[in-house]
Parts: structure tokens; sequence; C-alpha cells
């Protein structure tokens, strides 16, 4: 639980700092994750 806070407070720190980048980043890992469930479905 902690690892996961702290692994959270590092990212949204860091979309501060690059905002588009990250943003970038969560829109492939969300396209990539979707794909992959509805290809193993």
């Amino acid at each position: 639980m902690t690892g996961g806070f702290v692994f959270h407070s590092l990212v949204a720190h860091r979309s501060l700092s690059g905002r588009s980048h990250h943003d970038k980043i969560a829109w492939i890992a969300a396209a990539a994750m979707s794909a992959a469930a509805s290809g193993s479905a």
C-alpha cells in the first residue's frame, strides 16, 4: 500500500512539471490496457 502511494505521489509531482508528456503516456497506457482487455475477451 505504501509503495503504491509513493508511486502515485511521484507521478502526480512529475505531471506538474511535464503535464502533456505525462498525459500522453497515461493515454497510451490506457489504450494498451483496453486493447489487451478486448483482445483477451
